[in-house]
């Protein structure tokens, strides 16, 4: 079978021979790392210290003072942008979870925290957005690109990021730029953004996006994980605990199998359906079970308020939205 990073460099290489000039990709040290954040309802959001990492062809490491953004192509006034002239802009802030496509049950490929900085149509007003725009598509310094129908470009979750919970973005996580879109996997919200060209017509190019949306919805499936307990626990009343989000809407209900016996509700205990949260921000649940010595597995799933399970299967190449289970040793 395919390997998640063989696909995703293969689908890259599509864009050789393109009309559109990418900066040079490939030349860095891939990064992944796991977050082993485990978030409480007290402490919901991940410190940015403490996000996941997915550097595919490595960090890029941008000097702001010299760093710009070009906005060209389809418009009526291209535009080179400095983080000065981005700060003339009307700021916004997104508070989300973003997940890796390839985060396996139970993974740590996610994290959640509140993203401040522009709204990518008000850059794309600015430059005077011309109407006969069929997409958009926004470029990393690692030459990464995403490509956008002009509708989601201008869409309000489109966010040009420059913070992550009150500070500046680490190099890790895109500084000075990266795009964030609420619900959506990692693989389309590109780092260290260079350049945003409106097209008139799309790229007869399969772009990365595209060769991935093939086979992957880009909008994140239902997901659950269990955080405590992790490998061990004493007999008796256990208390269990973990995640579970929704790239479409809220989550309704979570539910906990004991040892392949019925699924039982759990509580949420963040981020209800019936509260003022985001609904593209991981739910906290917890529940109780009593166990007795010996070896117990734990099986998870969620429901999202628009119907969304989890399937039962793990299929490449998303198995995220598989149910998580875990093995415990009670003694």
């Amino acid at each position: 079978m395919i390997s998640r990073r063989a696909f995703i460099g293969g689908a890259a290489a599509t864009l050789a021979g393109s009309a559109l000039v990418l900066p040079a990709a490939g030349c860095g040290v891939p990064l992944v790392a796991d977050s082993f954040y485990r978030p409480t309802p007290a402490s919901p959001l991940t410190p940015q210290s403490e996000w996941y990492v997915n550097a595919y062809t490595g960090t890029r490491f941008l000097d702001a003072s010299s760093w710009s953004l070009r906005v060209e192509g389809n418009v009526g006034r291209a535009r080179t942008l400095d983080m000065a002239a981005l700060g003339r802009f009307p700021r916004r802030s997104l508070t989300m979870t973003m997940m890796c496509v390839g985060n396996l049950p139970g993974g740590g490929l996610i994290s959640s925290g509140t993203f401040e900085g522009v709204r990518l149509a008000d850059v794309l007003e600015d430059a005077k957005l011309l109407p006969s725009t069929r997409a958009v598509l926004l470029v990393g310094a690692d030459g990464f690109p995403a490509l956008l129908e002009t509708r989601d470009a201008l869409g309000d979750d489109a966010l040009l990021a420059s913070h992550l919970n009150g500070t500046p973005l680490r190099p890790n996580h895109g500084f000075p730029l990266r795009l964030v879109r609420p619900g959506r996997y990692g693989f389309r919200q590109p780092k260290w953004l260079v350049g945003i060209r409106a097209l008139r017509r799309a790229p007869t190019v399969r772009v990365v996006n595209h060769a991935l949306d093939e086979i992957v919805d880009p909008t994140i499936g239902v997901i659950s994980r269990i955080d405590t307990p992790r490998t061990s626990a004493s007999a008796g009343l256990v208390p269990v605990s973990g995640i579970a989000l929704s790239g479409r809407a809220e989550i309704a209900r979570v539910e906990l199998s004991v040892d392949g016996g019925a699924f039982e509700p759990a509580t949420i205990t963040f981020n209800r359906p019936d509260d003022d949260q985001p609904a593209r921000l991981w739910s906290l649940w917890r529940t109780e079970v009593r166990l007795g010595r010996g070896e117990h597995q734990l099986r998870v799933r969620a429901v999202d308020s628009i119907g969304r399970a989890q399937p039962d299967d793990l299929a490449f190449p998303y198995p995220s939205d598989s149910i998580h289970a875990l093995t415990i040793s009670v003694s």
